[in-house]
This record gives structure tokens, C-alpha cells and sequence, in this order.
């Protein structure tokens, strides 16, 4: 709740300010005095500050509905000068700070203004006292009403930007709540979407899509001479034949059981009949059991031997490089070159750079002329 602050003058120098409606205490009450030109706090020797400055009065009578405080040069010489301007005087005591627009009963008189010049009117017929009335001069009256003007005024824009400063943080936590929800759709949608994928790759594992890949009836065998004055009949439908993973599933439980040769020559003949999934599964394990096969099914993927097939269809120089490694670590010179070929043509200096120089130096190290000359190409020899 804001105070009334009204300041007499009572003598150069010295002067009252009364404060009412306020349930502040005299006990270690204090006042700053604010200019609202520039908000600065009237501090010692008329100066100036930024940062409030607090005054003790040095007598607080208590009345029954306002504080009297008696103030001295350190305040009232401060206030000559801007008595004209809108100024806002600050008390606080007890924990309790309050504010309220100092207005002037009276010019206030500064402390220079007693002088020895003065001593022959102390000595005449004092004037009668000032009395306070609370109905000021008319130019009081102008003077306070600027004053009361300017202080609603100042809590008209404090009263806006409180409103402006309200709606800004609504319209902060508004902004923060769509990010949240967005961020939470995104991160439902990618869950769903991780579920879908993995539940896919669980159905492909267990062959449960198998049932919808469409399997192409066997050809029907050609007519032979002696059927063909026979009538003909209609051919009875022939059960399709398990393709893909059911095949090898079922290839791979043969007693005994198929070495890496017959699994090569196996997975050719079901790449000739198009089930390439069968076939490039047999490949691989053919591969993954002898160094031979992995050298044979690297070179269907190296690009320097690379003939389109049924099921390979484009080079693939890092599957080639992948399967040269067992055959090069078993000592193949002809892998060693092509991966050590492959390895330095991917990278022009590193880790994988390097790796591909040391293949092809043992394959230049075991006779390989191809190999001697790719390391001179690369100054390598």
C-alpha cells in the first residue's frame, strides 16, 4: 500500500516529514529519498547514487494515525534544489519496506540560509507559526497536483509492465508446452516406428512372411510322342516347392551333412531357378567354411572380375573385400593383392590406407607381379 508522504519546513535546514497510512514502526525506522528524473537516491552531502541510500531521522514521533519524523541538513538541503521535481520517498522497519510520493507543504529552506545577518529578526516579534491547513496555496495546489499526476502516471507504466512482463511468461510457458508436445509426438511416432521395423525382423527370422512370397508352380514336363494322338487331360496342380529359408533350413538338416562344395553347387543351381534368397545364403555359409568358396563369392563381388548374374546384379567392392580376408590370412596372394587393392583405392591416406599396403606387400612379398607394381604406382616400393 502506498504512503502519504507530505515534508514542512520548519526552520532553515530542518524540517518534518509526517507519514500516514502505513503500519510501519518508529523503532529503527529509515527513509531514502528517489528522484524519478533518473531514479537516483539522495545520499550524504547532497550527492547523488544509483543504489539507495538510507537515512536515519533523528527523532520519529509516533501520532495516532502517522509517523513524524524531525530530519536535519543531510536531508532537507538535499531537497532544496529538487523540490519542483517528483520525488518518492522510501521507509522501511522491521522487515517492512514501503513507498509513497513525497509532496511539500511549504518551500523548504536550506541550512545556508540562516546566517549572522539574521540575528537582529531573531531578535524583533517571531512570526506566528505556519499553520498546516490541508488547503495548500494554489500554487501548492498546482505543484501537488503535478506531483499526483506524475506518480499515477509512474503507477500506470509499473501497473503495464507488470501486465506486459505476466503475458510474456504465459506466452514463454505456452511455447514451452508445444515444444514439449512436439518433442513427445516425435518421440511416440520413432518408438512406433522401432516397434514396427523390429517386429518385422522377428517375423522375417521366424519365417513367418514366408507364407505370402508367391512360389511358381514347376513346368510342366513336354508331351511325348505317344501322347500326342492321346486325348489330352487336364494336368493335376502340382504342390509348390519351399523356397528361400524353409529350403535351406531343410538342405542344411540332411544327413550327412553338406560340405562347403556341395553347398556352392546347391546355391548355383537355386540361383538358376531364381530363388536367390536360398542361393546367397548357401553362398555364405559355403564361405564362412572354407577359404576357397570366400575366394570364389569375393570375386563374384570384386569389381576387376565382376559378372552380373541372377542374384548379383552390381560390384560391391566392400562385400569383396569382406570375404577376401580369410582366403588373405590363409595365404592367398591373389586375395592379399585384391584387398590390399580395394583397401587403397577406398582411402588416400589412414588406418584402412594403410592396412591395404601391408596386404599388398605380402602379396608382393609371396611373387605377385601385380602387386609389385600397384605399390610402385603408389610409392610404396
Amino acid at each position: 500500500m502506498a504512503l502519504k508522504v507530505f515534508f514542512s519546513g520548519e526552520r532553515p535546514g530542518y524540517g518534518t516529514v509526517a507519514i500516514g497510512g502505513t503500519e510501519l514502526t518508529p523503532a529503527g525506522l529509515e527513509i531514502a529519498i528517489q528522484r524519478n528524473l533518473d531514479d537516483k537516491y539522495l545520499g550524504q552531502n547532497q550527492s547523488w547514487h544509483t543504489t539507495p541510500y538510507w537515512h536515519s531521522p533523528a527523532r520519529v514521533e509516533s501520532g495516532l494515525e502517522e509517523l513524524r519524523l524531525k530530519v536535519g541538513p543531510e536531508i532537507v538541503d538535499g531537497l532544496v534544489a529538487v523540490s519542483h521535481m517528483p520525488l518518492l520517498l522510501w521507509a522501511r522497519t522491521g522487515g517492512i519496506e514501503r513507498q509513497g510520493v513525497l509532496r511539500f507543504r511549504g518551500q523548504p529552506l536550506g541550512s545556508h540560509a540562516a546566517s549572522e545577518d539574521t540575528v537582529e529578526l531573531r531578535l524583533a516579534e517571531p512570526e506566528p507559526p505556519v499553520q498546516e491547513t490541508d488547503n495548500p496555496p494554489e500554487d501548492d495546489k498546482t505543484h501537488l497536483q503535478e506531483q499526483e499526476r506524475l506518480r499515477e502516471e509512474a503507477e500506470r507504466k509499473e501497473e503495464q509492465r507488470q501486465q506486459d512482463e505476466r503475458r510474456l511468461r504465459a506466452a514463454e510457458a505456452q511455447v514451452r508446452k508445444q515444444r514439449r508436445t512436439r518433442r513427445l509426438r516425435l518421440l511416440t511416432l520413432m518408438l512406433f516406428i522401432l516397434l514396427l521395423i523390429a517386429g518385422g525382423i522377428v517375423a522375417w527370422q521366424l519365417g513367418w512372411l514366408d507364407r505370402f512370397r508367391p512360389t511358381p508352380n514347376e513346368p510342366s514336363k513336354p508331351e511325348t510322342s505317344s501322347q500326342t494322338n492321346a486325348p489330352q487331360q487336364e494336368a493335376s496342380p502340382q504342390p509348390p516347392a519351399i523356397q528361400g529359408r524353409k529350403f535351406v533350413q531343410s538342405y542344411l538338416q540332411r544327413e550327412p551333412k553338406p560340405t562347403p562344395q556341395e553347398m556352392a553347387a546347391s546355391a548355383k543351381e537355386r540361383e538358376k531357378e531364381q530363388d536367390c534368397e536360398a542361393a546367397m545364403i548357401l553362398y555364405n555359409f559355403a564361405a564362412d567354411a572354407d577359404a576357397d568358396q570366400a575366394m570364389a563369392l569375393a570375386q563374384r563381388y570384386d569389381p576387376d572380375t565382376f559378372q552380373a548374374g541372377p542374384c548379383v546384379k552390381s560390384p560391391a567392392p566392400d562385400t569383396a573385400s569382406h570375404w577376401y580376408e580369410n582366403p588373405a590370412k590363409a595365404g592367398n596372394a591373389a586375395a592379399q593383392r585384391q584387398l590390399g587393392k580395394i583397401l587403397t583405392s577406398k582411402h588416400a591416406s589412414g588406418p584402412v590406407y594403410d592396412q591395404g599396403i601391408r596386404w599388398l606387400e605380402q602379396a608382393a612379398g609371396a611373387g605377385d607381379e601385380e602387386a609389385k607394381k600397384l605399390l610402385a604406382e603408389k610409392g610404396e616400393g
